[in-house]
């Protein structure tokens, strides 16, 4: 492996030297000593050691380790690590020779594991006298991969028993949503430091990324000793290793799974599939065609695409809902949710659902129970206006329920080409006029009178009057009307006109 000479002059600050010259102190290019001669030989790849008198003015570009004073132009072209006069040549020597073989010895290391497809936690332990600080690899989901050098002032994580891993905290996941210098460490390609705005202690970090996907986040946190500039390069050779080991397969998705949500995706999408690919689909993932499922839709921000919350939310909601498919799609988290084989009801989905929303920052939309997944396209339609009607109409609630939303959504729908009044009875409204001129109060008692089935006995009692008093409204209502209410018609129009009038509040 090759170090640069930052590597060398952070590990042996026992010996007081100073690192001098131009910017290529940090290039991780050398691998090794070449004792300077009368005769200086350009040999690629290492460092000069000698006596200052071996190390002329016009010397350039080179990297130099020598003793006492050397000529002030020479920092100017080249790397210079000096150590004090009376430094013992040979102990100086002999020392940076172990290092350059502890960093060969740990590369190779990182090398045999990743040939015999050893776990990250693995590769960690392999880097703890290395970079001596608390090491971790988080998943795209927020799942601990491995971790070394635990320390008791470390926080965030909490027990997956069902996964029997740790998981980022929901709470800790909030503050990375709300966090702009979070979200923006997720587009950063080289290591870099997250400061200490949230956890107490900075972070170095490296995304593992490659091609466009992300795999998840080597991170060091500051605790056991400060950060030095050496640490940034060492921080990429390991996420350099352990990257090729995520993608070899350590971040492994079922096949399973994922050829369900492409069905399920292209059906949303397009709104057809061929019977027999979903047909497929669905065996294979243990499914059957006669399933009853339900469709939730949960709309995310863009600080939960920057952060990379959605797979992590996925990730959650999964745990939570076993028997479900969950997925994104667009800026959305789409959760089918298979009830016959979950046993899981609507509501009660939702009940174990709330706190999750709120803690989460999340609101959904719920579509009503389907007994065909080629139709998937509608329940999620339906699921997508119950979310949009919900938001609207209950904006502090975090969850909307088509089956309770029906009427409003069918309101919504027929005022499309109409204005509102002109879908209601007439009657109504000369009813509701004739009350505030007389100070009367027909208009309720017509609407309590259909909502009691027409019970004479019932709707005194509802509003609270004498059997005679409402006989004589009702009397009243029809001289003032003209209506028969025994048409079954013409009751559905007037209650519905009610109904409508309270949802645009006309």
């Amino acid at each position: 492996m090759k170090i640069s000479i930052s590597v060398l002059y952070e590990n042996m600050t026992r010996w007081k030297p100073k690192l001098l010259g131009h910017s290529g102190r940090d290039a991780m290019i050398y691998s090794g000593l070449y004792c300077a001669a009368d005769q200086i030989t350009d040999i690629p790849g290492k460092i000069l050691f000698g006596e200052p008198a071996l190390f002329p003015g016009t010397l350039k570009d080179k990297a130099v380790i020598s003793f006492g004073r050397l000529p002030e132009e020479l920092a100017v072209h080249n790397t210079l690590l000096v150590f004090p006069d009376d430094s013992s040549r040979s102990a100086v020597y002999q020392e940076i020779e172990l290092l350059f073989a502890r960093y060969e010895e740990w590369d190779d290391s990182l090398h045999r594991a990743l040939v015999e497809r050893k776990s990250i936690q693995h590769m960690l332990e392999l880097s703890t006298t290395i970079l001596e600080n608390p090491i971790y690899v988080h998943d795209r989901n927020f799942a601990l991969l491995g971790s070394v050098n635990m320390h008791e002032d470390q926080n965030g994580w909490e027990y997956d028993q069902r996964n029997q891993q740790y998981i980022l905290s929901l709470e800790i996941m909030n503050d990375y949503k709300l966090d702009e210098a979070y979200q923006a460490t997720m587009s950063i390609d080289g290591p870099d430091i997250f400061s200490d705005t949230i956890f107490g202690y900075r972070i170095l970090y490296r995304n593992l990324r490659t091609e466009g996907a992300w795999y998840g986040r080597l991170c060091v946190n500051e605790l056991k000793r400060k950060f030095r500039r050496s640490d940034f390069a060492l921080l990429s050779h390991l996420s350099d290793m352990l990257l090729m080991s995520l993608e070899m397969g350590h971040a492994h998705v079922s096949p399973n799974t994922r050829e369900l949500e492409n069905a399920f995706l292209k059906l949303i999408a397009s709104g057809n599939l061929e019977k027999t690919p979903l047909f497929n689909a669905l065996v294979q993932y243990g499914w059957d065609t006669k399933d009853e499922y339900f469709c939730a839709v949960l709309q995310t921000e863009y600080r939960d695409t920057r952060t990379n919350a959605i797979a992590y939310t996925c990730r959650k909601l999964y745990d939570m809902f076993p028997y479900s498919c969950i997925f994104s799609y667009h800026d959305k988290i789409v959760l089918v949710v298979n009830t016959s084989q979950g046993r899981l009801t609507i509501h009660e989905f939702a009940r174990q659902l709330a706190v999750f929303l709120r803690e989460g920052l999340f609101r959904a939309g719920i579509s009503s129970v389907g007994r065909d997944f080629s139709q998937l396209a509608d329940y999620y339609k339906q699921a997508l206006e119950v979310y949009d009607l919900g938001s609207q109409k209950d904006p502090s609630f975090w969850q909307y329920c088509f089956d309770d939303y029906v009427l409003p959504y069918i309101f919504r729908q027929s005022i499309r080409e109409l204005p509102a009044h002109l879908l209601c009875r007439k009657e109504l409204f000369l009813l509701r006029a004739y009350d505030e001129e007389h100070r009367t109060d027909f208009f309720k008692t017509l609407k309590v009178y259909l909502e009691q089935n027409m019970n004479i006995s019932h709707t005194s009692e509802a509003l609270i009057i004498h059997r005679s008093t409402l006989l004589y409204r009702l009397e009243r209502i029809r001289a003032l009307t003209g209506m028969n209410l025994n048409t079954p018609k013409l009751r559905f129009s007037l209650l519905y006109s009610y109904y409508l009038i309270e949802d645009q509040e006309l």
